[in-house]
């Protein structure tokens, strides 16, 4: 997260990030951003705006396909600041 594209801007967003493989990447992060760049990643207890597996974190960390095409993907789970995640990934 605190390498990501980000885009244009500021906003924020709280993503819950599953991995059964390492448990302690398992959390909900809160990101703001400004102007492309992250400002800062938090764990909090909020709720999360998206929910998502690693592996298809990983993908839409990359860019390797789009929010849109994740929400087909088992596990994931978009709840609110839907604009913003759009722009995001």
């Amino acid at each position: 997260l605190q390498l990501m594209d980000q885009p244009e801007g500021t906003g924020e967003y709280h993503i819950r990030v599953v991995d059964e493989f390492l448990s302690e990447n398992t959390g909900t992060y809160f990101v703001t951003y400004r102007n492309g760049r992250t400002e800062q990643v938090k764990r909090t207890e909020q709720e999360a705006d998206l929910e998502v597996g690693i592996g298809t974190f990983s993908q839409l960390a990359v860019g390797l396909y789009g929010l849109q095409t994740a929400l087909y993907r088992e596990g994931t789970v978009l709840t609110a600041n839907e604009e913003v995640l759009y722009r995001v990934f």
